[in-house]
């Protein structure tokens, strides 16, 4: 911890930056979490013990001083990718979300065509992420508009164009729920 720039929580556990690691901490660091709940940064004892400190650098960024040190706290050590993430966070984790379901229906239906190693989403995910998004976010499209805007920004983005997009209607009534729809 004393080297480090960004320190970023992503467990999901408890107490896994305390005061004592607040304390270890060099002179400008960043701490934020990702993990799934706002208990991993212990926010109460950097509070009460340096609460007085606090100076909102601004929204969702807030500077303590601990001992001649300034620390950086992102979000008020809650989910940073809600909390700074620019745009509406619901439909910042629904695009998330409804990626995340098609890439498991993708190796699902695929098993045998990939390696366990980090991999890429197929353009057929790709498209279908963008047709999801759109029925989400603009419920009124019709097929034939999202099919063009889907190839528009298919290629907009390098990927070769779809002769059909693939898309069941049980598919996208998954993830228009999943997504909000």
């Amino acid at each position: 911890i004393p080297q480090a720039d960004i320190i970023v929580t992503t467990t999901g556990n408890r107490d896994i930056v305390t005061g004592k690691h607040f304390k270890m901490m060099k002179d400008k660091a960043i701490v934020c979490n990702i993990g799934h709940f706002d208990t991993e940064i212990d926010m109460a004892w950097l509070n009460t013990h340096y609460g007085h400190t606090k100076d909102t650098i601004k929204p969702q960024v807030d500077k303590y001083t601990l001992e001649g040190k300034d620390l950086i706290v992102l979000a008020e050590g809650r989910l940073v990718n809600l909390g700074c993430a620019t745009g509406h966070p619901s439909f910042v984790m629904s695009n998330s979300f409804c990626n995340q379901i098609l890439a498991q229906l993708e190796i699902w239906q695929n098993v045998d065509k990939y390696e366990i190693k980090s991999i890429s989403c197929p353009n057929t995910s790709m498209r279908r992420w963008l047709a999801c998004t759109w029925a989400s976010s603009e419920p009124n499209l019709t097929n034939s508009q999202m099919y063009k805007r889907v190839i528009s920004a298919s290629r907009k983005k390098g990927l070769s164009s779809p002769s059909i997009i693939g898309i069941s209607s049980r598919e996208m009534s998954l993830f228009s729920s999943v997504v909000g729809g």
